[in-house]
């Protein structure tokens, strides 16, 4: 690691790993060495969940300098997604050829509590580039307006206020100490308005009248406009549905259908639209034909103001007493959702806050946890909101905060808090901060595990979310700092687990082509890929996997049900539960990849299913013993390219006497029961042909095409391939680093994967871990890596898996459990899975430096 020479003992420091790994790709790019700094960065993105923007856009100006455009841009766009705020990542963006990423990039920076006054002023001068007549960032606080303001050349400046029977304005005058003066006029703004009601602000630049955005103070919202709630309160009596709308019409249809479609009795209730200056006229005809029936009241906004400020102006028009619930625009309610979230509300003591299950929920989405579910129709709704009111009925289950996407907020807590804070711009996290309020006050934020609402997403602010959400997220973090401890604390506890499993036993989704039994180990690499393509066909496939030892997860591989959903095995009811879950998903068939570890109940229930089996082998120790250091060698070890008879017996007499003795029967049943058996790499195909018989032959399915023969590589690294951390490919790599020295070879050895301990085996000095690679990723390491060759350390497993032996990956050494089965084109090394290790390290460096 002579790349970081100074701080490599920081480097090896487990506390400070992540943080030396930075530096380094840092301090790399700053000495132009991209190789270097290309390491390090992929490291840091791959290894540690604490990546940031900036090590993202670390890696992405080194693979530039490499020559690798694409990888590049696509690293800045994760590093965009990520944090478009920070201002490294801003700065870089200003450099954009689309106009539009340059604009986004600069008023970033502008918002930024930690850009430089350099930075600032580019992104001044780039938006006037842009053609902005006027910069200005004002913020409003009661009657205070606050902020700063720039505009070029020489003309004279005004600030303007307009409300109703109010008018203001002052002439703006150059501040030459202002750090955005150079070059420009720009002065602070600080105006007493006399006025609390609403107003319009523009700046008069050469007789052009302007209109600027005015942000609202964090915290700001309505005060309470009634005492306590009424004492004894014990139900929903009067109920207000806030619908602020703004873009997509097809999806604020759907919802107010949705709305006017609920079942709500004789409870009082009105629907008050805020149409927040749609620029869509379908969207403003809806509503004003919805308004002219009586169907629903209409606010109109004269600007667009954003959630919270819309909520705001619903609330101040609140009866005493009235409940209310946010409704975004873009959900789907069933049609009793809303009577069902009141009776939540009121079902327990000191409720503030009630948020349903969702698609699309954050902390409540189903069927996958925090994150966005596929979503149909409201007939799909329908049936998830069925099977949550079956599962769960009135439950609720305490939360770190709601969600506004559809949250029903009480009277008590309203009359308490007021309303939205309006620090948020236009949207994201003042939902949580009016909970977070709440929950300080006493009142409980819940979810409602009986119900079940339909959301869309974001789909209004299209772009500009990732903006908004990051720096909403920075200023709900300064608000209150314990949050997002408190958030992480409860995804890892997960209190709603119980309940979301209780739905996905309800939800059984039909037409599952493949129900596919994993097995653990370094062949699930393989299977990862297997499953990806049988997707890429069309094919719905359906996961099962232990946790474990013992619980049997289920798991759609496309992210839909089932999610979140296993079954115990050690009890009988779990295994029942499990047989007739099977029973009704129903499975066109069955892939099994470790049939001899599963434990008996499962492969008596699986059998029992009675459908087609298939045997896909991605891991040969399935197949082979272990075979061990000290037993003869292959006769024909120096010729690898000859099927040796005497390793027939040698394993006939394994299967025998050996640790797979007890398999036996099982290996019998599966080679009788199996339709097809499904290799996913050459040397098992060539293993399954040699070993197994003439009647496993004549079921062999090849997945894979035939490999090219590999070039040489024309680096000076050697790679060594460990897709699952083993003590075997640990030991490999310590024994090859040896043999390095010992043939006075200073090149490096790059392990792609994980080891049991990486900082231990980084100490050797001449190996580096890459982290986790992929088949494709590897194609791109031979270059940014330098490398001349591959080793695949595994003696009886994932020997040569085709998707490493395809393209212009570099000759590979492999320890060959078809001894010598396996065709062998090219330059590639086949090694006898008997050898010591230190005889293999010895040669596998004979052989590199031979290449």
């Amino acid at each position: 690691m002579a790349e970081l020479s100074e701080p490599s003992g920081a480097l090896l420091s487990a506390s400070r790993h992540a943080d030396m790994l930075t530096l380094g790709a840092a301090s790399a790019l700053n000495r132009g060495d991209a190789a270097a700094a290309f390491r390090f960065a992929d490291r840091r993105c791959r290894v540690s969940r604490r990546a940031t923007a900036r090590d993202y856009l670390l890696r992405a100006e080194a693979l530039h300098k490499l020559g690798n455009v694409e990888a590049a841009q696509a690293d800045l766009a994760t590093a965009i997604q990520m944090d478009p705020a920070d201002p490294l990542v801003a700065v870089r963006l200003l450099r954009s050829p689309d106009a539009a990423a340059r604009r986004r990039a600069a008023w970033a920076l502008l918002r930024s509590l930690t850009a430089t006054a350099a930075n600032r002023l580019e992104a001044v001068e780039t938006l006037f580039a842009l053609g902005e007549p006027v910069v200005a960032q004002l913020c409003r606080a009661g009657a205070k307006m606050r902020g700063w303001v720039c505009w070029p050349g020489s003309a004279a400046a005004t600030f303007q206020c307009h409300g109703v029977g109010f008018h203001a304005a002052r002439l703006l005058e150059r501040d030459p100490a202002h750090p955005l003066s150079q070059g420009h006029n720009a002065c602070l703004l600080d105006v007493d308005l006399d006025f609390l009601g609403e107003c319009k602000v523009s700046f008069r630049i050469q007789d052009r009248d302007v209109p600027y955005p005015v942000e609202r103070e964090l915290g700001l919202a309505p005060e309470p406009r009634f005492g306590d709630a009424e004492v004894g309160k014990s139900s929903v009596t009067a109920l207000m549905i806030v619908v602020p709308v703004y873009e997509d019409y097809e999806a604020t249809r759907d919802c107010l259908e949705s709305l006017l479609r609920q079942d709500l009795g004789p409870m009082r209730h009105r629907i008050v639209v805020i149409d927040d200056a749609s620029p869509n006229p379908a969207i403003k005809d809806l509503v004003e034909a919805l308004a002219a029936r009586g169907d629903i009241e209409l606010l109109s906004n004269h600007g667009n103001r954003g959630f919270a400020a819309s909520v705001n102006r619903a609330l101040r028009q609140r009866s005493e007493g009235e409940d209310v619930v946010l409704v975004n625009a873009d959900t789907l309610l069933p049609s009793t959702a809303l009577v069902r979230l009141g009776e939540a509300a009121y079902g327990t003591p000191a409720i503030g806050t009630v948020t349903p299950w969702s698609n699309n929920g954050d902390l409540f989405s189903l069927p996958e946890k925090n994150v966005v579910n596929p979503i149909g129709g409201l007939a799909e709704v329908e049936a998830w909101d069925k099977a949550a009111a079956a599962a769960n009925g009135t439950g609720v289950v305490d939360a770190p905060n709601g969600v506004g996407f559809c949250m029903f907020i009480t009277a008590a807590c309203l009359d308490r808090l007021g309303g939205l804070a309006e620090g948020y711009g236009k949207g994201y996290y003042e939902d949580v901060d009016f909970c977070l309020r709440a929950k300080a006050l006493g009142f409980r934020n819940v979810c409602a595990t009986g119900v079940y609402v339909g959301h869309l997403g974001s789909r209004s602010f299209n772009h500009a979310k990732r903006d908004l959400v990051v720096h909403n997220l920075t200023v709900l973090a300064t608000r209150f700092p314990d949050y997002r401890l408190e958030c992480a604390v409860y995804l890892e506890l997960d209190p709603l687990r119980p309940a979301r499993e209780a739905i996905a036993r309800l939800v059984v989704p039909g037409g599952v082509d493949v129900l596919h039994v994993a097995g653990q180990g370094p062949g699930r690499v393989l299977l990862d890929d297997r499953i990806a393509r049988m997707r890429a066909d069309g094919s719905r496939v359906v996961c099962a996997s232990e946790e474990q030892g013992t619980r049997l997860a289920l798991t759609g591989a496309a992210g839909e049900a089932p999610q979140s959903l296993s079954f115990a095995l050690g009890a009988s009811d779990g295994l029942e539960e499990l047989a007739a879950y099977l029973e009704r998903l129903d499975p066109a068939r069955i892939e099994l990849s470790d049939p001899l570890s599963l434990p008996p109940p499962v492969w008596d229930i699986l059998l029992s299913m009675g459908k087609p089996i298939d045997w896909v082998i991605a891991d040969g120790r399935i197949l082979a013993p272990s075979f061990r250091a000290g037993t003869e060698p292959c006769r024909i070890a120096s010729d690898r390219r000859t099927v040796c008879d005497g390793c027939l017996d040698a394993y006939q007499a394994a299967i025998d006497v050996g640790p797979m003795a007890g398999s036996g029967r099982r290996l019998d049943q599966m080679l009788s029961l199996a339709d097809h058996i499904i290799p996913l790499d050459r040397v098992t195909a060539a293993f399954v042909r040699r070993f197994l018989g003439a009647g496993a032959s004549a079921k062999l399915v090849d997945t894979f095409a035939p490999a090219d023969r590999a070039p040489r590589g024309d680096g000076r690294a050697l790679g060594v391939v460990v897709p699952a951390a083993s003590s075997e490919a640990t030991r490999l790599i310590a024994s090859l680093s040896s043999s390095f020295r010992a043939h006075g070879y200073d090149g490096q050895i790059v392990v792609f994967g994980q080891t049991l301990s990486d900082l231990a085996v980084m100490g050797l000095g001449n190996v580096f871990v890459a982290g986790r690679y992929g088949a494709d990723d590897l194609l791109h390491a031979k270059r940014h890596f330098g490398l001349k060759a591959l080793v695949l350390p595994y003696r009886d497993g994932l020997a040569l898996p085709d998707t490493f032996a395809a393209g212009q990956c570099p000759p590979k050494a492999f320890f060959d459990f078809s001894f010598g089965a396996t065709k062998v084109d090219g330059a590639d090394l086949a090694l006898d899975p008997r050898l010591c290790g230190e005889r293999a390290a010895g040669e596998i460096t004979r052989w590199f430096l031979d290449l």
